[in-house]
Parts: C-alpha cells; sequence; structure tokens
C-alpha cells in the first residue's frame, strides 16, 4: 500500500517515514509540505493512505480533505496533528478523515493503526 506523509516538519515526516518503512506492506510513495503539494501529489500518485497534518507550511490539511472529495476512490486518510482535537477532530471527520491522532501523545498509537491497516490489507 502506498503512503503519501503530509507533514512540513522535517523530524516528524522523517520519523513517520522510519516507522512506515518498518511496517510490511507499506511504502512512502511521496512527502508533502504544502496543500498544493499534497493535492498534486493524492492526485499523481494515487496513494492508499494519506498522513496528514493540519497545519502545513502553506494552506492547511483541510484544503486537502476538501480536495481530495472529489476522489473516487479516495484514499484513507489519517490525521496526526498539535491542533485541540476538540477544536478539530470533528471537522476532519465530516471532510472524510478516519482517525485523527495528537502528535505529542499518539504517535505510537498512529504507527498501531497504520501497522493494523496494512496487516487487514494483506489478509
Amino acid at each position: 500500500m502506498k503512503v503519501l506523509v503530509v507533514e512540513d516538519n522535517t523530524l516528524v515526516a522523517g520519523m513517520i517515514c522510519s516507522y512506515v518503512g518498518e511496517i510490511p506492506g507499506l511504502v512512502i510513495c511521496d512527502i508533502a509540505t504544502t496543500a498544493t503539494e499534497a493535492i498534486e501529489a493524492i492526485r499523481m500518485e494515487q496513494p492508499d493512505i494519506v498522513t496528514l497534518d493540519i497545519r502545513l507550511a502553506e494552506g492547511t490539511g483541510f484544503d486537502v480533505l476538501k480536495a481530495m472529495s472529489d476522489l473516487n476512490p479516495s484514499p484513507r486518510v489519517m490525521v496526526l496533528s498539535n491542533e485541540d482535537p476538540t477544536m478539530v477532530a470533528g471537522r476532519c471527520s465530516l471532510l472524510g478523515a478516519e482517525r485523527y491522532f495528537d502528535k505529542s501523545t499518539q504517535f505510537m498509537m498512529f504507527i498501531s493503526v497504520l501497522n493494523d491497516w496494512a496487516s487487514s490489507a494483506q489478509r
């Protein structure tokens, strides 16, 4: 399964890529740091999974989610952000994200769910 990482923090993007590289069945297809790059990469790479931050170098994860609304099939989206979940998780869900994780407290849970998605796809 192809994974697109949408993250403007190079340290966090590197951590995501490192962990994803250890999960059988997952491969990073691209890394985007802006909403425009992410939207273009989604259309060009057709990833199976998008890991998405809300605050980006340019634009927001909400912009990316809105642009994905017309895609069929649409990739599975998992948001990993420092934004207050009580403020943004519901909006992410309404725009099509399947899961929301807090970067500072739920990173390993985020990786665990990616692992679960990869495992279920291989069955």
